[in-house]
């Protein structure tokens, strides 16, 4: 699965992404909750345009009774300044959202 996330970030397509949200649930950032699929790909389309040669790097998944963390670097460019991006972060999830 998360092979599959990979991917559709790098692909710069955010309908790709926005599929892996579980309906239902939503999304934070920098506001208030977010659901649906039509708010998930606005979501990704505004990211993906601020840093348009994104590159996500798959560091590592570990699956434990229902709860995953996955391990992700991003890299690439933000696009008004070209300043470079390289970040880790680690995402925490329930089996349940990951489904």
């Amino acid at each position: 699965m998360t092979k599959l996330l990979t991917a559709a970030w790098n692909s710069g397509d955010p309908k790709q992404v926005a599929c892996f949200f579980a309906p239902g649930k939503g999304i934070i950032n920098r506001g208030e909750e977010q659901f649906g699929e039509k708010a998930m790909v606005a979501i990704e389309a505004g990211f993906m345009a601020s840093f348009p040669d994104l590159n996500l790097t798959r560091d590592f998944f570990r699956l434990a009774s229902d709860h995953g963390v996955f391990d992700w670097a991003i890299e690439g460019h933000q696009a008004e300044t070209g300043n470079p991006v390289d970040s880790t972060r680690r995402l925490q999830a329930t089996r349940r959202s990951l489904q």
